[in-house]
């Protein structure tokens, strides 16, 4: 598979994280029954299945089925992109990334268990797949006591009241047992797989599962955006109802609209209608931008990795006993955790019998053993990228999703989809309700924590006239580089090393490491700080040598943080990729209650090229 020269690794041709008018594209491929099948030489081949109900492929191997109700499929490569749909257990989808199968604990298939064609594709955790058939909720016995939470974060409550605790939040199609109708009020007392019993609010329990992509489709019977919306409502769901009201206001097919907006039409009738205002008062739209500003609990991301674990995959994977298969499958389970993608972790002219270089890597670092300190348990501390939709599910704070209304009259200058607005919406702002603390972490210990409600402003992304390079981050993204790394942008004036380290200030201090967020403020804003380098092989690793320091953030002798700093060549492949070795990659662990966990991953970024 060849690559791009793209400053945030992972972009891999075909599957680049999408800006621009290719948001739109995808949106309205999205909404409007997917995308067809990539063009081949060879015309596919097809077979009628009666079991699979559905057209397949010559290529059995390719083929999975979703394992548990409720499993999301994403437009994008990365746990935080909207979610596109949930989908059955028993769908039948098909991998379109083969080699590697997976990114970041991503497969990208294709869903064929619909009832139409084309099919839409999308990025559904590799866990949530099965190689072998899986039956479908709808084919097996089922209780006749089941229901399916027809809702996204549906409070569990200890009584049947409003006003009562909520013991915990369902996501949508969760299955329960349902052990009493008209418990009180409107409420339903029922039993859930992980937790006690509770109330929930009758309306949000069906006898099936919701089909949330067909809700989604102009061409699926089931469509209805409004319904889909308020099922799962999102900034996502509330981008494709607005969708549906441009191309409705434009007069046109969701094919037609797709055609313009990539180029292949000469008509405008999509730009005229998005952007010739005024924009008719839509109420369902306007109750939809209400629900949001009030605010909800978003769901928590997955937990920390366990370093223990992580080395125990590594030693199995680095083995010399081990075979490929099993080398490959435990490199895949701990490329989540590292970050390292896939032309960092292989060396192209190594034998075929080397393990990859993240397992190697795993398998060399070795860190102090730790006793019980500052933190003792995960939802103390977070990672920095977590936006405020997740930080909200995280340390369990409401956030709120304001829109800015669109002026009447705005100058387009040469982009032709306004600024990234839609119909009548200019921007969107994510924010938590209540603050939190952003803490910079510095090489000489320095602790420096800000306030913060994590909010960020954003344009409409699916309608974007950009460039596909704008936004990638030159430098790390979360603390400063050595001065070493800047020397491959030159030192003069302009696209160079200079302007790019100003612009890398800005984001993050001169000196910075790493940040991270916490519940409440640090005890102190020193750290007692050890520093070790270690000379590394860099031939197994991928890197020469590393730098550990060690942070003990509460003085009591125990470090609470380790960054490890490793230096060596970045394969990237990027236009600006040094030759030689330089400081790029930083993994972080915390102390959480006497175990270390991967808090995060930073790498250098050395800009978009091919």
């Amino acid at each position: 598979m060849k690559l791009t020269g793209s400053g945030k690794r992972g972009a891999v041709a075909g599957f680049r994280p999408m800006r621009g008018a290719r948001w739109l594209v995808a949106s309205l491929l999205l909404v409007g029954g997917g995308v067809a099948l990539a063009a081949s030489a060879d015309p596919p081949q097809w077979t009628w299945d009666p079991t699979f109900t559905v057209f397949i492929g010559m290529k059995p191997e390719s083929l999975r089925w979703v394992a548990a109700d409720g499993a999301v499929a994403r437009n994008d490569l990365d746990p935080k992109s909207p979610v596109a749909g949930t989908l059955a257990k028993g769908t039948l989808v098909r991998l379109l990334n083969d080699d590697p199968p997976k990114y970041k604990g991503y497969c990208y298939v294709q869903i064929l268990g619909l009832t139409h064609y084309p099919y839409p594709d999308g990025w559904i955790a590799c866990s949530d797949l099965s190689a072998e058939k899986v039956e479908s909720t709808q084919t097996q016995k089922v209780d006749p006591a089941t229901r399916w939470v027809v809702g996204s974060a549906v409070n569990l409550r200890v009584a049947p009241d409003a006003n009562a605790e909520v013991s915990g939040l369902l996501a949508l199609n969760s299955t329960v047992k349902l052990l009493r109708e008209n418990a009180g009020g409107d409420y339903c007392e029922v039993q859930t797989a992980s937790i006690a019993s509770g109330f929930i609010a009758c309306q949000y329990l069906a006898s099936a599962p919701v089909n949330l992509l067909r809700l989604s489709q102009p061409e699926s019977p089931e469509y209805d955006p409004e319904r889909a919306f308020w099922i799962q409502p999102s900034l996502e769901k509330l981008g494709q109802y607005a969708l549906f009201l441009v191309v409705q206001r434009a007069g046109i097919t969701w094919k037609e609209a797709v055609e313009q907006v990539s180029g292949d039409a000469e008509s405008d009738d999509f730009a005229r209608a998005n952007n010739e205002g005024p924009w008719p008062r839509n109420e369902a739209l306007e109750r939809m931008k209400a629900h949001l500003a009030k605010g909800q609990f978003g769901f928590a991301p997955g937990a920390l990795a366990d370093w223990v674990e992580l080395k125990r995959i590594a030693a199995q994977a680095h083995s010399s006993n081990s075979d490929l298969g099993s080398q490959a499958s435990g490199a895949e389970a701990l490329f989540p955790s590292l970050g390292l993608y896939w032309w960092d972790r292989y060396d192209s002219g190594a034998p075929a019998y080397r393990p990859p270089r993240d397992a190697a890597l795993v398998h060399a670092l070795e860190f102090p053993t730790i006793k019980p300190s500052l933190f003792r348990d995960g939802k103390e501390i977070a990672p920095p990228e977590l936006a405020a939709e997740a930080l909200s599910g995280h340390f369990g704070i409401v956030y709120r999703q304001v829109i800015k209304p669109r002026p009447a009259k705005m100058d387009e200058n040469d982009r032709p989809y306004g600024h990234g607005a839609l119909y009548d919406m200019l921007s969107h702002t994510t924010l938590l309700t209540q603050p939190i603390q952003r803490v910079q972490l510095f090489r000489d210990g320095r602790l420096r924590s800000q306030t913060s409600f994590a909010q960020r402003t954003e344009p409409f992304q699916e309608l974007v006239w950009s460039s596909g390079c704008e936004g990638d981050v030159i430098g790390f993204t979360f603390g400063d580089a050595d001065a070493r790394v800047w020397r491959a942008f030159g030192d003069g004036d302009g696209d160079n090393g200079f302007s790019f380290r100003k612009a890398s200030f800005r984001r993050n201090p001169a000196g910075s490491l790493f940040a991270f967020y916490t519940a409440t403020p640090l005890p102190r804003d020193q750290a007692k700080l050890t520093r070790s380098v270690t000379k590394m092989n860099h031939e197994a690793t991928g890197f020469s040598s590393g730098a550990q320091f060690n942070f003990d953030l509460d003085d009591d002798g125990v470090p609470d943080l380790i960054v490890w700093e490793g230096t060596g060549r970045d394969n990237g492949y990027s236009i600006n990729s040094p030759d030689t070795d330089e400081p790029w990659y930083r993994l972080v662990l915390v102390n959480i209650d006497g175990r270390w966990k991967v808090l995060g991953t930073d790498q250098f970024g050395y800009g978009c090229g091919c």
